[in-house]
């Protein structure tokens, strides 16, 4: 039985009172209304990062449009939900702040508090939500109905406190919201001023103010060079993954001790400044990025390593970006799909001169660095919102 302290660490000063940890059902009142008919409602779906419409949430795929929705959940605005249903013991409540009434799977129960804030309680079942968790039942995919929510008991302080507590998360996650807003701006500008470049719709100009040649459609082998360094003993250096979220070390991807059963010697090494890509891929995307960690790496044999000859690698990840269908297209294979880095070198893209090369680069670099500042922002905030939550709840 898990027990609470009375106080929170961190306390407004007008509140003394202890808090006291009471059964979840006190606070919770199920609505049970139905849909009627067919899309009576707009679907929503009750996500890990908040309550969306279905329709956002698969970018505008109609993903249950064929899908009888009649019996579904009604949910009015204000009112809170959850997937009774999990993998990780990880459940996530959500209120409606749409401003619409909506629907939602018979999967996710939808409830009021009568005496209880609601954001106060979303934020309290974050904090505790290992506690949460190990009230459901299953075992590969674990099942927490609302009656056993209902049994749950948590720490709650009066509601006055509730109120003044979620005012000032709220204004935290208001701040949150704006840079997560600015991060989106930034990244739309880059990859629409990106698509504008390599359709040639916009040019730079030469420092002398004149136009650069025409861009010349040539096979990649005339512009890429191997790398073909191999460790020679375990553990030569870092051991790295290429990802579809870039280059990281493979402990960060997998967590500590993914590896350490299995012989590195013979991996190929990654110096700083060069690229890779896993050869091996699913659906026929492959992704390929730029070592900036700083140090050398070794990677595995799946993953070539290479560099511009000019030096300009940064540019061929905005080329691979903008033409990766073609990527995909010269890959051989069935099920899991193969591009060696010959068969690399033999596609042919249009390519513009060394010098265009750079300022497309240099472009890129200067908006990648104004991004990463800002994800560095939203970073620092999650940090501190999350220290607030583990001092301002008991």
């Amino acid at each position: 039985m898990i027990t609470f302290s009375n106080q929170p660490k961190l306390r407004f000063n007008e509140f003394t009172t202890d808090w006291n940890v009471v059964p979840l059902g006190n606070w919770i009142v199920e609505r049970k209304e139905k849909s009627k008919i067919q899309d009576q409602h707009e679907i929503l779906t009750s996500s890990r990062h908040g309550l969306i419409k279905q329709t956002d949430y698969y970018d505008g795929n109609e993903r249950i449009s064929a899908r009888d929705n009649i019996g579904f959940h009604v949910i009015c605005p204000e009112e809170l939900t959850y997937r009774s249903r999990s993998d990780d013991r990880r459940f996530y409540f959500n209120i409606n702040s749409l401003d619409v009434k909506g629907i939602i799977s018979s999967y996710y129960p939808v409830f009021n508090l009568e005496g209880a804030d609601s954001y106060f309680f979303t934020q309290v079942c974050k904090v505790h939500s290992f506690y949460v968790g190990s009230r459901s039942v299953g075992t590969s995919q674990t099942v927490l109905s609302i009656n056993e929510l209902k049994k749950i008991k948590l720490p709650f302080p009066a509601y006055e406190e509730q109120k003044k507590i979620s005012l000032f998360l709220k204004k935290v996650d208001l701040r949150l919201n704006l840079i997560k807003d600015k991060l989106s701006l930034l990244e739309q500008y880059k990859k629409g001023v990106i698509q504008k470049l390599f359709k040639k719709e916009i040019r730079f100009k030469d420092d002398n103010g004149g136009y650069f040649p025409d861009w010349q459609e040539e096979k990649l082998g005339k512009y890429l060079e191997e790398y073909k360094e191999k460790s020679t003993e375990e553990n030569q250096h870092e051991v790295l993954t290429s990802s579809r979220t870039g280059l990281m070390k493979q402990s960060d991807y997998y967590g500590e001790g993914r590896i350490t059963e299995r012989s590195n010697k013979g991996f190929n090494v990654i110096p700083s400044g060069y690229l890779t890509y896993r050869s091996r891929s699913d659906d026929r995307q492959f992704f390929f990025n730029l070592n900036e960690l700083g140090f050398a790496g070794i990677i595995s044999t799946y993953y070539p390593v290479f560099k511009m000859k000019n030096d300009q690698n940064r540019f061929f990840v905005e080329l691979s970006r903008f033409h990766k269908n073609r990527f995909g297209r010269q890959a051989v294979g069935t099920s899991q799909v193969v591009l060696s880095f010959n068969e690399l070198k033999n596609i042919k893209l249009p390519i513009p001169c060394t010098e265009e090369q750079k300022k497309i680069a240099a472009f890129s670099h200067e908006l990648d660095k104004k991004i990463c500042s800002v994800k560095e922002q939203i970073e620092l905030t999650k940090a501190y919102k999350k220290g607030l939550l583990q001092q301002m709840f008991v």
